[in-house]
């Protein structure tokens, strides 16, 4: 999560999406990306594909935050699943 930042804007952090349903760990994940001064945007793992990705391109995430076995249906960004 060190490389989060915006390569042309050092020292501002690109958001980052978490995708899980309502959970400790979903918790856990928000706070582990708050600690590192990027922004959550919790992503809705019932929505559809084409929503979640929309979401994510408008604000313009640069990594997802899933579970294994919701990782297909994680929106087309760099992918990082959590341990369950």
């Amino acid at each position: 999560m060190l490389r989060l930042r915006d390569r042309d804007e050092p020292g501002v952090m690109l958001p980052v999406a978490v995708m899980l349903p309502p959970s400790p760990d979903l918790l856990l994940s928000a706070i582990a990306v708050w600690s590192v001064g990027a922004s959550v945007l919790v992503l809705d793992p019932e929505a559809p594909r084409a929503f979640n990705e929309r979401l994510c391109s408008k604000a313009d995430v640069s990594l997802v935050l899933t579970s294994k076995a919701l990782r297909e249906r994680a929106p087309d960004r760099a992918v990082s699943t959590i341990e369950e």
